[in-house]
């Protein structure tokens, strides 16, 4: 059996898993408009190997944090799977080096509107918030403007997927999506502006 892994929240990352939770394709479009090419990309790395849908056992599907539009889409993604009965596992970008075994860190992601989503995590506590600016360097990101400073989280993810994989898939979790700020906050506009 085999899984995909979809992150679409800024540009869409897509992944072929094997069963021992390694990769054996992972891509990264820079399209940011992936809502135009989701449905393909799936099916081409599922005609490159010659892989059936129905031997698709998991979808890893990112659900935050991201932009609105990449992350309804991963979400409308995950429901038609989860009405179909096919088993989709969420899980969030910001957890990923603490999933990986790194026991403290940062992850900082463009948040838009001048801000930066901020999570900082230790083996006691766990910090969201939003910063004006990156103070760190070493410190995990999604974000292509900041990798000169930080490291891609897909890296890791593509390094360690059978680590993170097999903790996301025995935790067996719902997530709701996450945003970078609260949906009334999101579309309220920059108060700078």
């Amino acid at each position: 059996m085999f899984s995909i892994y979809i992150d679409s929240t800024v540009t869409l990352k897509i992944g072929l898993l094997n069963s021992k939770l390694k990769f054996l394709k992972f891509s990264d479009s820079d399209e940011l408009k992936t809502a135009s090419i989701l449905q393909a990309s799936i099916y081409n790395i599922l005609k490159e190997f010659d892989i059936d849908f129905e031997n698709i056992e998991n979808f890893y599907v990112v659900l935050g944090p991201g932009s609105y539009t990449g992350l309804r889409m991963a979400k409308g993604l995950a429901d038609i799977l989860e009405l179909n009965n096919i088993s989709v596992i969420p899980l969030y970008l910001h957890q990923v080096p603490y999933f990986a075994g790194i026991s403290s860190g940062y992850f900082y992601s463009n948040a838009f509107k001048n801000e930066y989503f901020s999570y900082s995590w230790d083996n006691e506590s766990t910090k969201i918030k939003l910063l004006k600016s990156v103070p760190e360097n070493n410190f995990y990101t999604n974000d292509i403007k900041l990798l000169n400073k930080g490291v891609d989280v897909s890296e890791l993810i593509q390094e360690k997927s059978d680590i993170v994989f097999e903790h996301l898939k025995q935790k067996n979790i719902n997530l709701p999506i996450l945003y970078y700020r609260k949906i009334e906050e999101e579309f309220k506009g920059n108060q700078n502006e």
